[in-house]
Formats: structure tokens, C-alpha cells, sequence
């Protein structure tokens, strides 16, 4: 079941202003874009683009009053609960991404693309020169269309009609990332691949974000004529094509990210998507970032896991030691006595028989050496150095 979190307009004001949206929408279920929506329907003003950068160096404007508003100052949010609400993240990183979010969804921001190829960005004209004497791809999967892939220049795979319009939507998109300080790049591909390819990708709040532009192929089915059948009775009863369909979007490659697609519907072109593709790659730089942090602190609990469990191993080698050792003191010093005790009942058995032992006798002489072999066993007394413990 959702979990109910009631709250007063008046602390979802105060909220908002205390923490960025980014982080603040997490507690409700909802995107920031989400909760800024919700707060401005509730007539609650949010921090303007650059708040909490400025707000940071002390130099914030303070927070306007919350105004009143005609319905319930009662708010009521459903959300599913995570069981782990505390992911680690870069904060700062979090900060930028709120204003720079902020920044796209303000309409006086909005990315144009123009009608016709004007003063085109460096790598538009390398990708444009590349493909203007190149043939279309004759295989299925990019069938009739141009693939740059092969080459140094923009990750573009379009028809010859939609080339025109890539180019614009391309241009516009990399003059607004230099604009905003994002770096594009074309970098090879895996050094040890079987042939020469480059990737396309932008540098976002500091991670790297693989993207292209492509069209889309249409299916069409047509029924093999009799004539077609008797020459091919192999053959299924209908013939697939794929063709270009005039359907351009935009694709994120890089494997972790939450969007990835961003294409012309029937409702919204993709140029006029422009903003919004930035935004997507603004929410997967932070969760790249996250995830990368995650994958650092989850190396360093194994990291210290291990070392645990050496030291544990390490000190139970130890012991086992010291136990070993004990044994062996104890089983030594029951050989020592039992050796004494044995000395004891042959001197006895001697005086018994013989009236005393004579001074210099073999047996004598053996007495003194089974009292060296005593003490070399006893852990407690001193002896003098034996060849049976020389190695």
C-alpha cells in the first residue's frame, strides 16, 4: 500500500526553500520537475535559477513570503517508501543540477532550431562533408541510410532526406551545449575492436554521456505474388522491408542511464525536445554519479570486509598457535616428570639392591645424563644446549 505523508502548505514552503528540489522530491515520489509543478498549482514560490549557488557565498536574496491561496493548506502526498532512502550523493553536484534543471524549463531558454543550416558548428560541417559523397548502407538493420560510425565526425544515422533536418537539430543542440559549458567530443571506440569506429559524447556535470541521432525504420509486409512463390517456395508467404521512416531520435548509449529515447511524436517534434533532451542528460549525469559513488562505498565495505576477515584469519593462526604451543609445554612437562619419577624408582631400586650408588659408576653416569634429558624437556627448568635439537 502508498504510504500517506501529510504536510502543511507552510512547511512545503519552508522545505522547499531550506534544501534543492532535486533532493526534495525524493521524500515525496515525485521528480523535481514533478514537485515544482505541484508547488506552483499550490501557489507555493520556488527558489529562482542560481539560488543555491549564490545562497552558498552568502549572497541569496531571502526567500519572498509564502502568499495566501484559497484552497486546503493541507497537502497530502502517496508515495511507495523506499527501504533505503539515504542513497549517497554528490551534493554539490545535486545543487548545480537543480538550478541548471530550473534553467531549461524556463521558456525564455528554449533551444530553436533554425530553418535552414546557418554558420554551422565545426563538427556539423566535418559530419555534413563527410556524408554529402557517401552512399547509402545496404544491410537490413540500416538499410537506405547514411552511418557515420565508421568515421571522425558526429554520431549520425539518417536518410539523405532526413540529412537536412539532423544537421539543424544537431547544430542547435551543440551550439546550446557550449553555450551552458557542456564539452562535446569524438572519441574512438575500443581500441582493440576488429575495425576503426568513433563514439559520439557530451561531458555533463562531470560525467561522460555516450548520445546519437537516428531515424527509425518502418516496417512494411507484402505478400509474395504466385509467380514470386513457385520461384521461391522456401520463402515465408510475406516479404519484410524496412525503409526510412522520417522519424528522428535522439539515443543515449551509455550503459546505467534512467531515459535514453527522446523521438518525434505525433504530439512533439523533436526539435522542439531540445530542453527537455538536456534535462534527461543533466537527471543521468547525477545518476551516473550516484551510482558511481555507490560502486566506490560498496568497493570499500568489501575492501574492509576483507580486511576483517584477514585479520580475524591472522589472529586465529595466532591462537592456534599459542594453543598449539601450550599442549606441547604441557605434554614436555608430563615427559619431564614422568622421566624424573623414573630416575626416582631406579635410584631407590638401586640402594634397595646395592646399598647406595658408587660415585663414578655407569649408572651414576646415566643418572646425570636422564637428569639433562628431564630438564631439556621441562618447560620450566634451564638446560644446557642438546644435539637432538640441532636441525
Amino acid at each position: 500500500m502508498p504510504e500517506k505523508i501529510r504536510i502543511t502548505r507552510k512547511d512545503l514552503y519552508e522545505q522547499v526553500w531550506s534544501e534543492p528540489m532535486i533532493k526534495l522530491s525524493k521524500r515525496y515520489g515525485l521528480s523535481d520537475v514533478g514537485l515544482r509543478k505541484r508547488c506552483i498549482k499550490l501557489n507555493i514560490p520556488v527558489p529562482p535559477i542560481g539560488y543555491w549557488q549564490k545562497k552558498e557565498f552568502g549572497k541569496a536574496a531571502p526567500p519572498p513570503p509564502l502568499p495566501p491561496f484559497k484552497g486546503n493548506e493541507n497537502i497530502e502526498f502517496h508515495i511507495e517508501l523506499e527501504k533505503e532512502n539515504n542513497r549517497p550523493i554528490d551534493e554539490e553536484q545535486y545543487k548545480e543540477a537543480e538550478d541548471r534543471i530550473a534553467f531549461e524549463l524556463d521558456d525564455r531558454n528554449r533551444i530553436n532550431v533554425s530553418s535552414t543550416l546557418k554558420s554551422p558548428h565545426p563538427l556539423v560541417a566535418q559530419t555534413l562533408e563527410y556524408f554529402e559523397n557517401l552512399e547509402t548502407s545496404i544491410f537490413r538493420r540500416d538499410n537506405d541510410l547514411l552511418n557515420s560510425h565508421g568515421e571522425r565526425c558526429l554520431n549520425v544515422r539518417v536518410s539523405k532526406e532526413s540529412l537536412p533536418r539532423a544537421l539543424r537539430i544537431m547544430n542547435a543542440l551543440i551550439k546550446a551545449y557550449d553555450a551552458r559549458g557542456f564539452r562535446i567530443s569524438i572519441v574512438p571506440e575500443d581500441q582493440y575492436s576488429y575495425r576503426k569506429s568513433y563514439k559520439t559524447c557530451v561531458s555533463v556535470l562531470g560525467e561522460t554521456i555516450e548520445f546519437s541521432l537516428r531515424e527509425f525504420l518502418k516496417q512494411t509486409k507484402r505478400k509474395l505474388s504466385p509467380a514470386e512463390k513457385k520461384d521461391r517456395p522456401w520463402a515465408n508467404e510475406f516479404e519484410f522491408s524496412h525503409n526510412p521512416s522520417g522519424r528522428l531520435t535522439f539515443e543515449i548509449k551509455t550503459w546505467g542511464c534512467l531515459r535514453t529515447n527522446w523521438a518525434d511524436s505525433e504530439k512533439k517534434k523533436l526539435e522542439d525536445c531540445l530542453n527537455d533532451f538536456i534535462v534527461g542528460l543533466i537527471k543521468n549525469a547525477v545518476e551516473l554519479r550516484t551510482r558511481a559513488i555507490e560502486r566506490e562505498q560498496e568497493a570499500l565495505r568489501r575492501e574492509e570486509q576483507q580486511r576483517r576477515q584477514e585479520e580475524i584469519a591472522r589472529r586465529k593462526r595466532e591462537e592456534e598457535a599459542r594453543l598449539h604451543n601450550l599442549l606441547k609445554q604441557t605434554e614436555n612437562w608430563y615427559k619431564s616428570k614422568q622421566i624424573r619419577e623414573y630416575i626416582q624408582a631406579v635410584k631407590e631400586n638401586a640402594i634397595r639392591n646395592n646399598g647406595g650408588i658408587e660415585p663414578g659408576s655407569e649408572l651414576e653416569k646415566w643418572l646425570t645424563w636422564a637428569n639433562q634429558q628431564a630438564d631439556r624437556f621441562d618447560p620450566l627448568a634451564e638446560s644446557p644446549p642438546s644435539i637432538l635439537d640441532k636441525g
